[in-house]
């Protein structure tokens, strides 16, 4: 593809959200590749700097993209956390900036990253994720890789420069959870709501016994839960990487399932995807057929400890006796704004004793892909998380995003801690059983 005349071309909504920032540099303590890095360029207002420097052509470009390799370098050590929006007394909405700074960039971009990324970007977030159908031979071939003892031959012939991507590959847990038609789960004691429940990507493959545990927890507090089988991906991978493309088609997509039917509210249990769905009435704002239902759905997305809280927690029969740790989601946090009600929830469980994690609401370095395209920023953030784990002594970790999920296993287990890491609706599940 030819580098047009203006290889940088910026969404309006991320023109309008620079034109919001003063460059206090207030958010600049709050970012967590300034903390590790300390360069200016490598903070919010400092990409924000260069996001206006590459859109009024002031940077000089390279031949083959049409834009300035340093700059594009830094944009991408950005994790997309939004901790920063969370500190900016100007309300500036930073993640509208560096999603349209890489939708800006992404044909140009997709020719300088490496294989491997170009393979993460155009086979697992426009084929496999999106594909039901490639999901469910993906999880087969997941757990088979692992199950078979091929994993230590294989990472053994692969080079160097993709072992650490092949080290942290996830391994599922438990049954993949794919619905084959459109499931109803039916309130158990006295109805008190209804839920469209949405089961995103990642964790149908990984985590299917969470969205069990998910269910079986709203059930058992009164409420209906109905899971559309014809949904799909929710996108949030794709904008964050800059496949505005991919993102758009897919909210359209799942427009057409989810207001078929009337909800309560539309729930899930993923951080990142609820923070997308709440963004899909920005996205599909110029959109003339979807603009006014994604704009109910959105205003009716929720995390699930948030419905659950609103709705007033039912007792939990059964005690759970432990300390937990519970580490705030980056896009839970700072992206919905929802720092509460999974606190809340974890404390209505009867003898469990809830901390929250030092340093709770900075990010853990997952953060979708980037621990795979950026495997040592990743790590090095994650070291600040190792050091609040072994100041407040849990034998839980409790955090509400796949990623973060993974995150914790993976760093936990290379640095030899044996400490379990949970999603807050597998706890109100065990705490549900009598």
């Amino acid at each position: 593809m030819a580098v047009s005349e203006k290889a940088f071309e910026l969404t309006a909504d991320a023109e309008a959200a620079m034109r919001q920032c003063v460059h206090c540099g207030l958010c600049l303590s709050s970012c967590p590749t300034y903390r590790e890095l300390g360069t200016e360029m490598d903070s919010p207002r400092g990409r924000i700097y260069l996001v206006r420097a590459l859109q009024e052509e002031r940077l000089e470009p390279a031949a083959d993209t049409g834009l300035d390799l340093d700059a594009m370098n830094h944009l991408d050590l950005c994790l997309g956390c939004r901790a920063c929006e969370t500190a900016c007394p100007s309300g500036v909405e930073y993640g509208a900036v560096i999603e349209g700074a890489r939708a800006a960039a992404y044909e140009s971009q997709l020719k300088r990253r490496s294989r491997f990324s170009r393979f993460v970007q155009n086979t697992l977030l426009r084929r496999i994720l999106p594909s039901r159908r490639w999901l469910a031979f993906s999880s087969a071939m997941l757990n088979f890789y692992h199950k078979s003892g091929m994993r230590p031959l294989i990472d053994g012939l692969l080079p160097a420069s993709l072992k650490a991507q092949s080290a942290k590959a996830p391994v599922a847990l438990g049954k993949p959870f794919h619905s084959t038609a459109d499931e109803v789960y039916p309130a158990k004691g006295e109805k008190r709501g209804r839920v469209c429940f949405f089961t995103g990507c990642v964790m149908d493959i990984l985590m299917g016994d969470i969205h069990r545990d998910t269910i079986k927890v709203l059930t058992a507090q009164g409420i209906e839960v109905v899971v559309p089988k014809a949904q799909a991906c929710c996108g949030a991978l794709q904008v964050h990487e800059g496949d505005r493309e991919m993102a758009v088609e897919l909210a359209r997509h799942n427009l057409i399932v989810l207001a078929e039917e009337e909800f309560d509210a539309f729930v899930n249990n993923s951080a990142g995807c609820g923070a997308h769905i709440q963004d899909w009435a920005k996205l599909m704002s110029d959109d003339p057929e979807f603009a006014e239902i994604a704009k109910d759905i959105s205003s009716r997305t929720m995390d699930v400890t948030r419905y659950l809280v609103d709705k007033g927690l039912l007792p939990f029969p059964n005690p759970i006796f432990g300390a937990a740790a519970y580490d705030a989601p980056c896009h839970l946090y700072h992206g919905q704004r929802e720092t509460e009600a999974p606190l809340e929830l974890l404390r209505a469980i009867r003898k469990l004793r809830v901390i929250e994690l030092p340093g709770s609401d900075q990010c853990c370095g997952a953060a979708g892909s980037y621990t795979l395209v950026q495997p040592e920023m990743s790590e090095r953030i994650f070291e600040g998380k190792l050091k609040a784990v072994r100041e407040a002594e849990p034998n839980i970790i409790v955090t509400g995003n796949p990623g973060c999920i993974m995150q914790f296993q993976y760093g936990l287990a290379q640095a030899g801690l044996e400490i379990e890491v949970k999603h807050p609706m597998q706890l109100a599940a065990d705490a549900c059983e009598i």
